[in-house]
């Protein structure tokens, strides 16, 4: 089963991908070339870097944890309460529409 995931890039465009279940937003945003989303830790939540706002469909993630709670805090842009990295979003079988916004800047 393959989750839908739209990213709404600063520009106003929009991008659609999909991606399994083990597959993390930023993962899902690399393979199918969103810009803006950066990834340069490759995922180990120590860069900030595939930094998104959950708009809607978040629900089925963990509370980020310490460790992106803290690293958050270092991101280029604004830290808003949908803050979330794009790393740490596992995506699971069969989760809504997801929907994010990717930050004007990553670094």
């Amino acid at each position: 089963m393959m989750n839908a995931i739209i990213y709404k890039l600063a520009s106003g465009q929009e991008m659609r991908a999909s991606a399994g279940a083990g597959v993390s937003l930023m993962q899902a945003a690399i393979q199918h070339g969103v810009p803006g989303v950066v990834g340069e830790c490759g995922g180990s939540a120590s860069c900030g870097t595939c930094h998104l706002y959950i708009e809607q469909g978040g629900d089925g993630f963990p509370a980020p944890d310490e460790m992106e709670l803290g690293m958050l805090e270092f991101t280029a842009a604004a830290l808003k309460a949908e803050s979330r990295l794009g790393c740490q979003c596992i995506l699971q079988e069969e989760m809504p529409l997801i929907i994010v916004q990717v930050p004007d800047t990553q670094v």
